[in-house]
């Protein structure tokens, strides 16, 4: 029993040395400074292929890695760049289609967040029913009540947000 232990002692002690020395090599085959190819493929593997001009990986040569599955896409390729274009306010539900300084892009849409009772204030933000939005919040009660007499406000912008806030007040579905 003896020669047995003494046996799986050398054994295990030798496997352990010839581990260490595959795992444990102290020298390295490290790569100089600016000799590494953008590619990750050696020039000379890609000769032997044939693929001299090896085209960069992005979404104007590979549209549909910016698709993540969803009909219709959320996610598409504009300018050599993945967009989502239910948000994106320079591509709002088509590439290019940029949304006006004022409106942001809800779920496709160009919106304006200050007016919208179903984006108030912010995309998806629904005010409840007898409240309008009013300036990006959910205001309670009819609009050309509401104080806008604040002295740090021109007369003549008071008048405006009143006849806007009323004329918003007479067309939402939602009034009280």
């Amino acid at each position: 029993m003896r020669t047995q232990t003494m046996q799986f002692t050398t054994l295990v002690t030798l496997l352990l040395v010839l581990l260490i020395k595959i795992e444990g090599d102290s020298k390295s085959d490290s790569i100089p400074n600016g000799e590494v190819n953008k590619n990750f493929m050696t020039n000379t593997v890609a000769k032997k292929v044939g693929m001299d001009d090896l085209e960069p990986f992005n979404c104007s040569t590979r549209p549909l890695i910016c698709n993540a599955g969803e009909i219709p896409p959320r996610s598409v390729c504009c300018r050599n760049k993945c967009v989502d274009l239910t948000s994106d306010s320079y591509n709002c539900g088509f590439c290019g289609l940029a949304c006006p300084f004022n409106l942001q892009c809800c779920n496709r849409l160009c919106v304006n967040t200050n007016f919208s009772p179903f984006n108030c204030g912010a995309c998806g933000r629904v005010c409840p029913i007898g409240r309008f939005c009013f300036l990006g919040a959910c205001a309670l009660g009819n609009p050309s009540q509401t104080s806008l007499n604040h002295p740090s406000i021109p007369k003549i912008v008071r008048k405006r947000l009143n006849f806007l806030s009323l004329f918003i007040y007479q067309t939402n579905i939602f009034r009280p």
